[in-house]
């Protein structure tokens, strides 16, 4: 998904449409420092699973 978020070409997308331009490498590691955080506050919060349980509601 970064490969594709960064504009570059992946077999699995190339047929596809663009759906937004693409964003920086920084943008990149900013959002998966983020996340990284999340996992890390959620798992201490609520153990093992904390964190899946948190976003599971949002995955479809």
């Amino acid at each position: 998904m970064c490969e594709f978020r960064l504009g570059r070409s992946i077999a699995e997308f190339e047929l596809q449409e663009r759906l937004s331009k693409p964003i920086t490498i920084e943008e990149i590691l900013i959002c998966l420092k983020r996340i990284k955080k999340s996992v890390t506050t959620w798992t201490k919060r609520n153990g093992r699973q904390g964190y899946l349980d948190l976003v599971k509601p949002f995955i479809r």
